[in-house]
C-alpha cells in the first residue's frame, strides 16, 4: 500500500529548497587555472566544491565562476588530466571572493591499466572486504558499486594486521539507493579490527531518472540518511534540538572495560552508569562566527528514537544505539553541524555503519525534492498542487460558544502529500475583511483540526473562516476557500425554513438505533457502489438552527482543474512549510537597521539560536514546531561584545482579504439558519500581500506595529515628574482609567467592540499580569484568551527571577522598574502607577490586537521601556522577550456551552463532533453518543477525503424518536 501511493511520485528539486534567512545575500568565487609552469591557461578544468554537486568547467581562458553562495568556508578542488589534484580552503566573508590555481603537471607518465573482468581469488576477496568498510553496514550499501573497481590495489599487513587500500585513479561509484553518482580521489583507506579511516575529495552528481517510483525511494532515503547522520545530530546539539529531532542522549560513565553489563538500559540508567546529559554547558561559540566548541571528556550514548534497530543493543531499548566519544581537545563544529577537525571524533554503533553508501553532499537540504526529469515544469506544477477545506461543526452561533473545524486536505498527486505542507494557518475573519484571529494548525495524515471561542462580548453579524498553507499562496488567491458562519444575538431567536437538500444521504449509508435508555448509535459506511477505499472524514450533529448546509461544497472546493488555476506558471516564492517561521528585524537605537550576529533563546534554554542578520538587518528562525505559546529572547552584539540594538519581530505574512460585498451575509432578524443563503465571497480582488519591508527612515514601531510612539525626545518634553499613565491618558485617544486608578482600557476596541478590556503591559519585554484581571480557564487555549491563573503565577514568577538577575548585574543602571514586584495583587495599571516620565526611554501604544504577543495582545499592548541599561547612543535592554505563538494544542469536543445567559432554554449547541472519523466501504463505522433531546430536529454532515483523494460528502436528519433495525442495514449494506 505504501508502495503504490508514491508510484507517480513528480516533483522538482528546486522548487522546495528552502532558504535558511529570507533575502539572504549570495556571493560568489571566481578564479583562473593556469600551468604552474609555462602559466598558460588551462580550459575545460574541472573546479568543484569537495562533498557536493556544485561544480563548474573553466572556459577557454582558463577563467572559471561559482556563484549563488553564502558565507562560509568551502573546500575548492581542481582537476584535470595530467596534472595533479589541488585543493584550497576559500572563505566569503560578506563578499564575492578570487581564487586562482596553479596546477602541477604529473611527473610521472600515466600508468597503463589492464581491464580485466576478474582478477585472482585473493584481490577479489581483498575487494569485498573493501566495500564492505568502504560502503558501511546497512540496506543503502547493496545499491552501491564501484564502476572501475581496478584501479584499487589492496594491500594487507600481517605483522600490524591492518589492510590498506589505494587507488591509482579517482574512484567511479554509483549510489542507487540515494541516487548520485561519485567520482572519489581516494586519499587514504585502512582498517582493522578496531577502527577504519577513509579520507578522500568527493564530487556529486544526481542520477536522472525516468522513474517516478525511483524518484521517491531517493528522496526518502535521502531524507532518512540525513537524520541519521552525524551531521544532523552535531546540527541538533548545537541548536538545543536533539530530543525534538529524535535524539536521545546520555553520559556514558561506564569505564572502557565494563563487564556487568546488564543488557537492560532501565537498570543501567538506574545504577547511573548510564544518565541523562546535559550538553548546554559543554557549548561554547568561538571567535569564529557561526562555529562552535564541544568539548566533554566524557562518551555520548545516542539512542535514535525514530528508527528501530536491526540488532538490539538492550533488551527493553528497541532503537538503533551509538556512542561518539571526543578525542584530543574539543571538537570545531559549524552551525550546519559539519565538524571542521574530525580526526578528533570516535563513532561506533549504529553511526559506525553509515559511511559512503549513506554520504549526502553537503549541500542537501532537507526537505527537497528529486527531479523527474522527462517532465516540465508546468507538469510538476500541477502535481504538486494541495487544497484545504474547512469543515465547521455548523454555521451558526452564539457568543460565547467554540467553532469546532476540521482542515480536510487534498493533493493533486496522492503520492506527495508526505512530502508537502504540514503546517495550516487559519483566519477569522468579520465582513470588514479584518482578521480578529488566528491560529497555526499542524497537518498530519489526517489533515488538522481545531477550534475558535466566540467572546462572549462578540458582536452579532457576518464572519468567514479561510485555511491556507504557504505552498498554496504559490497558485494566487482563488486557491483559498472562505467558509462563511453567522454569530447570532442572543436577544434574536432563530426561525426554521424547510429546505429538502438538508437531506442527502450522498456517499454514505447509515442507519439509527436506540440501543440504550440513555444512548443512541449511528452507523456510518461508504457507499460501496460508489467507493472502496477508507475516507478519513468529519462528523457532525447539529441542531437546524445552526445547521451547516455547505458539506457537499468540499466535492468543488477539493477537485483540481486540467490546467493550473490562473493558467500561469507559479514561481514558487513560498516555500514548503514542515514547521513555522518566526522573522524579525534588527534594529539600531537611531532608527536605524542594521547588520549584527545575534542569540536567540526559546523559553528556559530551550533551544539556542546563533546566526547573523543580512544588510538590512532582516532575519527569520524557520522549521519551528512547539505548541501553545513560549517566550522568545533576542540579544545582539557587536564585535566587541557590546548590545548594541533591539529587535522587533515582523508580522505574520498571509493573503490579504477583500470581500467585494457583504449584504448577503447581513443578520435577518426574521429568518436565520437555513433561510439565510451564505455564498462563498468572489475572490476577483484577493491579492497576496508582499514580504514585509520597511524602509530606512521610516518610524520602526510605527510601521510595524505601534499606532502611537513617545520617543525619548518626545519625553523630554513631558513634565518629568508625572506618572507615565496620567501621560499616557492625555495623550491617546480612547484611552480610560476609571476613577479609582485601578484599570486601564481602550474604547471600542476588542473583537466585540462593546466591552472595555484591559491592554496588556509590557516592561523592558516581560508581559505584566495583574491578579485581579486573569479569567478562569476556559476549555481553549483561544490565540485571543487570556492567561490562565497558574500561566500569571508562573510569568510572575519569571519576572521576578529575571529582575533580580537584573539588579545584580553591574552593567544595569537606574533600575527604577521593578516589573516583578507586588504582582499579587492589585492591577497591572496600580503597580505601573508610579513610573515617572523621566525613567522612561520609550513607550509603544497599540490599541489593536498586537500578534507579537500571541493571545494576550489581543486587546492592544503598552509597552514601556525604561532607562535601565545605559548604552551608547541610547538605552538598550539585555534582551528583547517576546511572546510567540506556536501550533495550536487540540482541544477535546465539549457541548457545554461557555456563554450562560442566552435567554431561549430550547436552544441546543452541536450534539456530536468528531474530526477523525475513519470511515470505510466493507463494514459499518459505530457511533455512539446521547439521546437526542425531544422536540428538536438535528442533522447529521458528514464530509471527508478518500485515500484515493476523492472528495465525499453526505447528510441527514435526525431526531429523538429516530430508530431502525441494524440488522437489517447491515444485510443490506452488504448486499
Amino acid at each position: 500500500m505504501a508502495l503504490r501511493r508514491f508510484l507517480t511520485f513528480f516533483t522538482l528539486l528546486w522548487i522546495v529548497l528552502l532558504p535558511e534567512v529570507a533575502h539572504s545575500q549570495s556571493y560568489k568565487i571566481s578564479g583562473r587555472i593556469v600551468d604552474s609552469e609555462t602559466l598558460e591557461p588551462l580550459p575545460y578544468t574541472h573546479v568543484f566544491i569537495d562533498q557536493t554537486t556544485i561544480g563548474v568547467v573553466s572556459d577557454f581562458n582558463g577563467e572559471y565562476v561559482i556563484e549563488n553562495l553564502t558565507n562560509g568556508e568551502y573546500k575548492l578542488v581542481y582537476s584535470f588530466v595530467g596534472y595533479e589534484l589541488f585543493y584550497n580552503i576559500v572563505s566569503i566573508n560578506g563578499k564575492d571572493a578570487r581564487a586562482s590555481a596553479r596546477l602541477i603537471p604529473q611527473k610521472e607518465e600515466l600508468q597503463n591499466v589492464e581491464v580485466k573482468g576478474t582478477r585472482d581469488k585473493e584481490w577479489e576477496s581483498q575487494l569485498r572486504q573493501f566495500k564492505r568498510v568502504f560502503f558501511g553496514d546497512n540496506q543503502l550499501a547493496a545499491d552501491c558499486k564501484i564502476l572501475n573497481p581496478w584501479v584499487l590495489e589492496f594491500d594487507y599487513d600481517k605483522k600490524e594486521k591492518k589492510f590498506k587500500a589505494t587507488a591509482n585513479a579517482p574512484l567511479e561509484i554509483e549510489n542507487r539507493a540515494l541516487g548520485y553518482n561519485i567520482v572519489c580521489n581516494l586519499g587514504g583507506f585502512s582498517f582493522d579490527k578496531n577502527s577504519y579511516r577513509i579520507k578522500g575529495l568527493y564530487k556529486f552528481e544526481e542520477i536522472n531518472t525516468l522513474d517516478p517510483k525511483e524518484a521517491v525511494r531517493w528522496t526518502r532515503n535521502r531524507k532518512q540518511a540525513y537524520q541519521n547522520s552525524l551531521r544532523f545530530l552535531m546540527k541538533s546539539i548545537i541548536e538545543r534540538h536533539a530530543s525534538e529531532n529524535g535524539f536521545g542522549l546520555y553520559l556514558d560513565n561506564r569505564p572502557a572495560v565494563y563487564t556487568s553489563n546488564t543488557g537492560l538500559f532501565s537498570v543501567e540508567l538506574d545504577k547511573n552508569n548510564v544518565t541523562l546529559a546535559d550538553l548546554s554547558n559543554h557549548i561554547t561559540p568561538t571567535g569564529r562566527p557561526g562555529f562552535y566548541k564541544l568539548d566533554l571528556d566524557k562518551r555520548i550514548e545516542v539512542h535514535h528514537t525514530t528508527q528501530f534497530a536491526r540488532s538490539k543493543v538492550y533488551r527493553d531499548v528497541p532503537y538503533p544505539v551509538s556512542w561518539i566519544e571526543i578525542e584530543k581537545g574539543p571538537l570545531i563544529i559549524g552551525d550546519n553541524g559539519l565538524i571542521v577537525n574530525n580526526d578528533n571524533v570516535v563513532t561506533s554503533g549504529e553511526l559506525n555503519s553509515n559511511r559512503i553508501a549513506a554520504m549526502l553532499p553537503l549541500n542537501y537540504s532537507l526537505g527537497s525534492f528529486v527531479v523527474v526529469n522527462y517532465l516540465t515544469k508546468r507538469n510538476v506544477a500541477k502535481r504538486l498542487q494541495e487544497r484545504a477545506y474547512l469543515q465547521t461543526d455548523k454555521c451558526v452561533y452564539y457568543p460565547g460558544e467554540q467553532i469546532w473545524f476540521k482542515a480536510h486536505m487534498n493533493y493533486a498527486n496522492q503520492s506527495v502529500r508526505d512530502s508537502l505542507s504540514q503546517v495550516l494557518y487559519v483566519d477569522m475573519i468579520n465582513e470588514s475583511s479584518e482578521i480578529v484571529k488566528s491560529k497555526i494548525i499542524k497537518l498530519d495524515s489526517l489533515g488538522g483540526r481545531g477550534s475558535f471561542l466566540i467572546p462572549k462580548e462578540c458582536q452579532a453579524g457576518s464572519y468567514f473562516m479561510r485555511a491556507y498553507t504557504r505552498w498554496m499562496q504559490n497558485y494566487g488567491p482563488s486557491v483559498i476557500e472562505y467558509t462563511p458562519l453567522l454569530v447570532s444575538s442572543t436577544n434574536k431567536k432563530l426561525s426554521l425554513k424547510s429546505n429538502t437538500l438538508l437531506s442527502n444521504p450522498g456517499d454514505f449509508s447509515w442507519d439509527v438505533s436506540s440501543q440504550e435508555a440513555d444512548s443512541m448509535v449511528l452507523l456510518i459506511a461508504l457507499d460501496s457502489t460508489l467507493h472502496r477505499e477508507l475516507a478519513s472524514c468529519a462528523i457532525s450533529i447539529s441542531p437546524m438552527e445552526g445547521v451547516n448546509g455547505r458539506a457537499a461544497s468540499i466535492k468543488t472546493t477539493l477537485l483540481f482543474a486540467e490546467d493550473l488555476p490562473d493558467g500561469s506558471l507559479p514561481d514558487f516564492i513560498y516555500p514548503v512549510e514542515n514547521g513555522f517561521s518566526l522573522k524579525g528585524k534588527l534594529i539600531h537605537p537611531k532608527k536605524q537597521f542594521v547588520q549584527g550576529q545575534m542569540t536567540a533563546i526559546r523559553g528556559k534554554m530551550d533551544s539556542l539560536y546563533a546566526f547573523k542578520t543580512d544588510k538590512r538587518g532582516n532575519f527569520v528562525i524557520e522549521e519551528l514546531r512547539f505548541q501553545d505559546t513560549v517566550n522568545f529572547s533576542f540579544q545582539a552584539r557587536n564585535r566587541k561584545g557590546k548590545i548594541f540594538a533591539r529587535t522587533s519581530l515582523l508580522p505574520r505574512e498571509s493573503p490579504a482579504v477583500s470581500l467585494k460585498s457583504t449584504r448577503d451575509f447581513k443578520l435577518d432578524t426574521m429568518a436565520l439558519g437555513i433561510a439565510i443563503q451564505l455564498e462563498k465571497p468572489s475572490l476577483d480582488s484577493i491579492t497576496t500581500v508582499p514580504t514585509a519591508d520597511v524602509t530606512e527612515d521610516s518610524n520602526v514601531g510605527g510601521a510595524l506595529y505601534a499606532d502611537y510612539i513617545f520617543t525619548a525626545e518626545d519625553l523630554e518634553k513631558m513634565p518629568a515628574g508625572q506618572s507615565i499613565t496620567a501621560a499616557l491618558q492625555s495623550r491617546v485617544p480612547g484611552l480610560k482609567f476609571d476613577f479609582s486608578g485601578r484599570s486601564m482600557s481602550f474604547r471600542g476596541n476588542g473583537v466585540g467592540g462593546s466591552k472595555s478590556t484591559e491592554p496588556l503591559f509590557v516592561i523592558d519585554g516581560l508581559p505584566m499580569f495583574s491578579q485581579q484581571s486573569v479569567p478562569q480557564p476556559s476549555t481553549e487555549v483561544s490565540t485571543l484568551s487570556q492567561p490562565s491563573q497558574d500561566q500569571a503565577n508562573v510569568q510572575n514568577s519569571q519576572n521576578a527571577r529575571e529582575n533580580q538577575a537584573l539588579r545584580q548585574d553591574p552593567n544595569v543602571q537606574n533600575a527604577q522598574v521593578q516589573p516583578g514586584q507586588g504582582q499579587s495583587t492589585g492591577s497591572v495599571t496600580e503597580m505601573i502607577s508610579h513610573i515617572t516620565v523621566s525613567s522612561v526611554s520609550r513607550v509603544e501604544v497599540t490599541t489593536r490586537m498586537d500578534m507579537r504577543y500571541g493571545s494576550l495582545g489581543a486587546n492592544g499592548v503598552v509597552a514601556i521601556y525604561t532607562k535601565k541599561v545605559q548604552g551608547k547612543g541610547g538605552d538598550i535592554k539585555p534582551f528583547d522577550v517576546f511572546q510567540v505563538e506556536g501550533f495550536s494544542a487540540p482541544q477535546p469536543f465539549s457541548r457545554a456551552i461557555n456563554y450562560s445567559g442566552n435567554p431561549f432554554t430550547e436552544y441546543t449547541p452541536t450534539w456530536y463532533w468528531n474530526p477523525d472519523l475513519q470511515i470505510s466501504s466493507n463494514e459499518f463505522t459505530r457511533i455512539k453518543f446521547p439521546v437526542l433531546p425531544k422536540g428538536v430536529v438535528f442533522r447529521v454532515s458528514i464530509a471527508g477525503v478518500t485515500k484515493a483523494g476523492v472528495p465525499v460528502a453526505g447528510s441527514f436528519l435526525l431526531n429523538a424518536g429516530s430508530s431502525k433495525s441494524l440488522n437489517a442495514s447491515l444485510d443490506q449494506h452488504q448486499k
